[in-house]
C-alpha cells in the first residue's frame, strides 16, 4: 500500500514507475500514485539539471580525493581538498554527496572496552591498579601492574 506521505517527491514516484513500468501500465500506476503521465514522460526524456550535473562532478572528485588520502578523509578534510582545487562548495552538500557514494572517513575516536580488565601474563590487571588472579578473582597482594 502506498501513502501520499511516503514519497519525498514526484521524482521517488517517476523512478518507482520506471522501474515497475514492464510490470503495471504507465497510466494506472500514475493514476494510483497521483502523478500524470504525461509528467512521467516529460520527467524520462529531459536532461539532468545543471546541479545534477555539478554533483556527478564533485562526487568523481572526492571519490579522488578519497582515494588519494587511502581513504581517511572525511568531511572536513575533503571540503579542505575540494576549495584548494578551486571548487566552492558546502560542508552540507559534501556530506550528502559522500553519504550517496558511500564514503566515509577514519574516525580517530576509540571506543570504550568491554572489559574492565587487561591480561598480561595470566594476572588480571583492572584500571583502578588492582591485580586479580585469573580464574578465581582473589586479588593478589603486592603485585603492581607495571611489573613485568
Amino acid at each position: 500500500m502506498v501513502r501520499s506521505g511516503d514519497w519525498g517527491g514526484a521524482r521517488e514516484v517517476f523512478e518507482f514507475v520506471k522501474a515497475n513500468h514492464a510490470t503495471y501500465g504507465v497510466k494506472t500506476m500514475c493514476r494510483v500514485l497521483g502523478v500524470t503521465a504525461s509528467g512521467y514522460y516529460a520527467w524520462r526524456h529531459r536532461p539532468p539539471s545543471a546541479r545534477q550535473r555539478d554533483d556527478a562532478l564533485l562526487t568523481d572528485e572526492l571519490r579522488r580525493f578519497h582515494r588519494l588520502s587511502h581513504e581517511r578523509y572525511g568531511r572536513p578534510k575533503l571540503c579542505m581538498a575540494l576549495a584548494e582545487a578551486g571548487y566552492r562548495v558546502s560542508g552540507k552538500r559534501v556530506a550528502r554527496l559522500m553519504r550517496a557514494a558511500g564514503l566515509y572517513g577514519v574516525s580517530r575516536r576509540r571506543w570504550p572496552r568491554a572489559c574492565q580488565y587487561f591480561c598480561v601474563r595470566g594476572i588480571r590487571l583492572s584500571r583502578v591498579g588492582k591485580a586479580f588472579a585469573e580464574g578465581n578473582g582473589e586479588l593478589v597482594h603486592g603485585l603492581s601492574p607495571f611489573q613485568h
